[in-house]
């Protein structure tokens, strides 16, 4: 995706302010008293302008998502009351007893799939519904103005996910553009939802890591005894600017973060993000977003435990009867903020807090972190296109094309590498006999009932 002639979209900290001048007296000045000036004339009358008739048969040229809307019903009523009644703190029976049940669990995967609850769901909505009439494809609309990962760019590449997950949500497309206070409200449900599912996959995260990390060191067990108390957490939670640093002193490093004296930022990326085999000093990009843990987790959260390395080798069953969350919702996918939710999962999982937190002091805050790993995406689509593909062949097995890593399996199969060093020369046929036919094999041919040979002729 050529992203070259992309320009920065006007916002409203671009735009110069109005300077508002002191008083007289206030700049040492005495102040000047005036008569108030006479009252303007009154206005003249007000022309009534007719709005020109569209003529019979004549093309409305007015786009779609301009166009005003009359007063729209729903098309399922029981729908519309379902989307009044949304309450994330209500019980399981109430949902059930008002028809939203279904809905809350589609939501809690959708929230994970927009990034849980670092997005913001009122800006998807609305802006994905002011949107929705108008073709991606047409260089007019608003996301081709995107440079960074914006506003504009989150509602065009979440929105999607609320068409395909959310029951009913398309074909009230209408009434919801016409009703701001219904979006609101299920943008709130939304935000509340993620927040819940966020708690809960934290429980996740406390309880899988250690077995997923596969780490040795017992203290481990204890998250009091993580992130930069330990050299292993440690490590991961380094930043990539700062890998020299701890590999010649560790603990120095370590001790010197924990006192705030070495700052971790926001803008940092954690090593836990990096498969270190593909990892290069100096390059943010190779290895990136394939971390063996991060993929562990990924499983963990959307396949079960037992789709894990960890659980399939200690014969760990997600429980029966009880489908996982990509078989309950018809996953096929993982998306770039999916796998982003994924991250800011594990990192958690290696710090020493006892409870979630999204801000680290100063420096480092989950909003802008997720937002500058999104605003890299967004301006390497390659890259999103391979990361997103690499983890959705690794999660459910359906990847259109090989990576390299599978290509390079396949060259220690055991026909590769016989044809590789194990081949003398090709076979030659027979050389013909002076009658034209080939010479016998010593091998007799099928006979029919007759003792008589077939032929493809027969």
């Amino acid at each position: 995706m050529d992203r070259s002639n992309y320009y920065r979209p006007r916002n409203a900290s671009s735009r110069t302010r109005r300077r508002r001048t002191q008083p007289a007296a206030a700049q040492g000045q005495a102040p000047q008293y005036a008569p108030p000036p006479p009252p303007p004339p009154p206005p003249p009358p007000r022309q009534q302008v007719q709005e020109p008739q569209q003529e019979e048969g004549e093309e409305d040229n007015e786009p779609a998502h301009k166009r005003p809307r009359t007063d729209i019903e729903p098309e399922d009523e029981e729908w519309a009351e379902a989307i009044e009644l949304l309450d994330s703190r209500a019980s399981s029976n109430t949902m059930l007893a008002n028809g939203y049940k279904h809905l809350y669990d589609e939501v809690r995967n959708i929230t994970r799939l927009c990034g849980g609850d670092t997005a913001n769901y009122a800006n998807i909505l609305s802006k994905g519904i002011e949107f929705y009439d108008i073709d991606l494809k047409d260089p007019e609309h608003p996301y081709w103005a995107c440079e960074d990962y914006d506003d504009v760019a989150e509602a065009t590449l979440l929105f999607p996910i609320f068409l395909r997950y959310f029951p009913g949500l398309e074909q009230h497309i209408d009434y919801l553009a016409q009703n701001n206070t219904v979006v609101q409200k299920l943008a709130h449900f939304c935000s509340s939802v993620a927040k819940k599912s966020r708690g809960d996959d934290v429980g996740r995260v406390k309880r899988d890591i250690v077995r997923l990390a596969q780490w040795e060191d017992p203290r481990l067990s204890f998250k009091g005894n993580r992130g930069h108390k330990h050299r292993v957490t440690g490590k991961l939670l380094m930043p990539t600017r700062l890998l020299d640093r701890f590999e010649a002193t560790p603990d120095e490093t370590n001790r010197l973060i924990c006192k705030n004296k070495l700052k971790v930022y926001s803008e940092d990326w954690p090593m836990l993000l990096y498969d270190m085999a593909l990892f290069r000093k100096g390059q943010q990009k190779p290895g990136l977003l394939k971390s063996h843990l991060l993929l562990e987790m990924g499983k963990s959260m959307f396949t079960g435990i037992s789709s894990t390395d960890a659980g399939a080798e200690s014969g760990t069953s997600s429980g029966k009867g009880q489908p996982s969350v990509a078989k309950k919702h018809g996953m096929e996918f993982i998306n770039i903020h999916a796998i982003l939710y994924v991250v800011t999962l594990v990192r958690f999982g290696c710090t020493s807090h006892g409870a979630w937190e999204p801000k680290e002091g100063k420096a480092w805050d989950v909003h802008a972190f997720m937002d500058n790993l999104l605003t890299f995406a967004h301006n390497n689509a390659d890259w999103v296109d391979d990361i997103e593909g690499w983890w959705t062949q690794r999660i459910f097995g359906d990847g259109d094309e090989e990576d390299d890593e599978t290509r390079a399996e396949r060259q220690q199969t055991s026909f590769h590498l016989a044809m590789a060093t194990e081949c003398t020369g090709r076979r030659r046929p027979p050389a013909p006999s002076s009658n034209g036919r080939q010479p016998s094999s010593g091998t007799s041919s099928p006979a029919g009932p007759s003792g008589t040979h077939h032929s493809d002729e027969d």
